[in-house]
């Protein structure tokens, strides 16, 4: 009903941007309704492994989905971004990503690799007599790149590449010119393909590298194509892409790993996305091999989920992992290790064997270790007491990310008392009203901060705050906190016997 507002009359060339201008014209009371281009992915890492032959490291992984503004913004300088559309757009999840040059598109590529420890695959260099970039793309590292043709031609199956199945069938899975009137779409709005990944058919074109022609083209048509230019897989090179009417964008993939360490890393992918219930064998799968290709951490991982099993052979398997790991100080296995001489689990009880455990553990860099560490040589039973080491290790331990309310009471007591650092009340408070003030406040929390107040412990406030922690500990079942409210009742608030 608009002939007047088409994309191609002026994107990606023009001056203004269509989002804009749609929102302006038409949507004043309801901002970017009805083109929202949102996606409501989170940060976290979704993919599809591809296989390829025989083996597990035959394959590669695709991205789900296609790249969208808001993760490319968050690799890319907003000096780099300022001559591309990316900076015109009020949604940062637009899942198209146009006019971005190449060069940009490999380094978002390598910084994100970067990011997740990954290798990176493109070479980026100015050709000094043309200024130019020049770039060139490693396949067999194991990062973040373009797909290949023939790996985006793999991924993208063939139950939608068939004549026989219906039109309704065909636009339940794939935006195109029949069904969204040139506008592109949320992701995740259509039906995935056989190897579960979306929009890989329509919506928008993706970028992918021709070994063969040893060129740059667009695959899969967008909401411009006919079901006919779809099927018919009608590429578009890369120095034609405004055939594509501003529809296009690229999508991610990387190399099934044959090193240990990207194996592991690939298995925490799995372990930590949301679909993990779905994929918890894939994630063992890629684990047992990085275990078997020597990677310690891998070991570490299968002994840590091993031990939670709270059982003999349980124990058994975790102390045997921990062993082959501990020979490469590896941090979690020692910690690990620790525990299990600390407890008794599997192997006779020995807390003397256990510090020498969670020392070499904080040594190699491990959190837990380090706390665990800090308490021996507070007390001093299996090691020599010594107040200095315990603070370092106690607040190495915070700095590294154990922050587990346990150590923060521990780091405000050191602070209240000056054991092994200059005594100092007032952060001492600080550390727990900080604890206090979250949200659901543990009932260890409320007692430690009715102490505090009412010993006047680094600040001067009333005993009704105290009492108010009290009272609040009291309601959680706390016989700690009912009894210091009786205390108070005996000895009066505000002069008052009760």
């Amino acid at each position: 009903s608009l002939p007047w507002l088409q994309p191609e009359s002026y994107f990606p060339y023009g001056k203004s941007d269509p989002i804009y201008n749609y929102n302006k014209l038409f949507c004043k009371d309801q901002p970017n309704l009805p083109v929202t281009f949102s996606s409501h992915r989170n940060g976290n890492l979704f993919f599809q492994y591809i296989s390829t032959g025989a083996e597990l490291t035959d394959g590669f992984f695709m991205m789900d989905y296609e790249a969208y503004i808001n993760d490319v913004k968050k690799y890319l300088s907003e000096e780099e971004l300022k001559n591309t559309l990316l900076n015109n757009y009020d949604s940062d999840t637009v899942s198209s990503i146009s006019n971005l040059p190449l060069a940009l598109i490999a380094k978002y590529c390598n910084a994100k690799s970067e990011a997740y420890e990954m290798e990176k695959c493109y070479s980026i260099s100015i050709n000094e007599e043309t200024g130019v970039s020049e770039i060139t793309c490693d396949f067999s590292k194991c990062g973040f790149r373009l797909p290949t043709k023939e790996e985006w031609l793999t991924a993208c199956g063939k139950k939608y590449l068939s004549y026989d199945i219906s039109e309704k069938e065909f636009s339940d899975a794939v935006w195109y010119n029949k069904n969204t009137g040139g506008i592109i779409k949320v992701v995740n709005q259509t039906l995935p393909n056989e190897n579960g990944l979306y929009d890989m058919f329509g919506n928008v074109s993706e970028l992918c590298y021709d070994k063969d022609e040893n060129c740059y083209v667009f695959l899969g048509g967008n909401v411009f194509s006919s079901r006919r230019e779809i099927q018919n897989l009608t590429s578009v090179l890369y120095d034609e892409y405004k055939e594509n009417k501003g529809a296009h964008g690229f999508r991610l993939v990387f190399n099934a790993p044959t090193q240990a360490k990207y194996q592991y890393k690939v298995s925490q992918f799995y372990a930590n996305s949301e679909q993990y219930s779905k994929k918890s064998s894939q994630y063992k799968e890629w684990l047992n091999l990085a275990i078997k290709n020597g990677s310690p951490d891998a070991m570490a991982c299968l002994a840590s989920d091993y031990y939670g099993l709270d059982t003999d052979d349980g124990y058994k398997k975790a102390y045997d992992l921990c062993i082959k790991a501990a020979e490469m100080e590896n941090a979690y296995a020692l910690y690990i290790l620790g525990m299990l001489y600390q407890y008794g689990s599997y192997v006779q009880k020995n807390e003397n064997e256990a510090f020498k455990y969670y020392e070499r553990g904080a040594i190699a860099g491990n959190a837990s270790a380090a706390y665990k560490t800090a308490i021996y040589y507070k007390n001093g039973k299996f090691t020599e007491q010594n107040n200095n080491k315990y603070f370092y290790w106690l607040e190495k331990s915070i700095k590294d990310g154990y922050n587990k309310e346990s150590a923060i009471i521990e780091l405000a007591s050191a602070y209240r008392d000056g054991r092994g650092c200059e005594k100092n009340q007032k952060k001492a408070f600080e550390l727990i009203d900080k604890e206090y003030s979250k949200k659901n406040a543990s009932v260890r929390i409320l007692e430690e901060y009715g102490d505090y107040i009412k010993e006047q412990i680094g600040n001067h406030f009333g005993i009704v705050y105290a009492e108010e922690a009290y009272k609040k500990a009291a309601q959680k079942g706390s016989w700690y906190a009912k009894e210091q409210l009786a205390e108070l009742a005996i000895y009066g608030k505000d002069g008052k016997h009760d």
